[in-house]
Formats: C-alpha cells, sequence, structure tokens
C-alpha cells in the first residue's frame, strides 16, 4: 500500500543523492522505500543494549539518576507519541 509523506527540500535531496550512491554501488534501481528501509536498518542495528549501555558508561555521574530516569521515561512517552 502506497502513502504519501511530508520532508524538506533538504531532506528529499539528501535522501535522493543516497539512493544515487546505493543505485551506483549496487547497480540497480533503488526506489524510496528501499533508500528508507535501510536507514531504519541501520538505526534499529545501531540502537543495540550494548551500545546503549557503553554510550550511559560515559555519562556516568554527570546527571542523578532520578532525573535521568525522568528524562527516559519522557522521551519514551515521546517515542510511542510518534508511534502511533
Amino acid at each position: 500500500m502506497a502513502t504519501t509523506i511530508q520532508i524538506s527540500k533538504t531532506a528529499q535531496k539528501r535522501l535522493f543523492k543516497m539512493m544515487n550512491e546505493m543505485e551506483r554501488k549496487q547497480g540497480v534501481r533503488v526506489t524510496y522505500n528501499d533508500a528508507i528501509m535501510l536507514l531504519l536498518d541501520k538505526i534499529s542495528r545501531h540502537n543495540q543494549p550494548q551500545d546503549l549501555i557503553s554510550h550511559i558508561a560515559k555519562f556516568e555521574g554527570i546527571i542523578d539518576i532520578s532525573e535521568a530516569r525522568k528524562i527516559l521515561v519522557k522521551e519514551r512517552q515521546k517515542d510511542e507519541y510518534r508511534e502511533k
């Protein structure tokens, strides 16, 4: 099922440039859907628990635990809202 999304001209240009690079490397036509799925795959692979733990360790002691939990809950709520 196809749908329409709105993106900025800057995002469109960057996505198109990425698609051209993918086409050049793979030698086949690449759709916007292919490019978006690749970006989503990269994000999901990047956000692994080990990565999160290593990133958190960098900031240990900088922020109070209770404040960090509040921020985490707030950010998770934003994520859930965006998924709807």
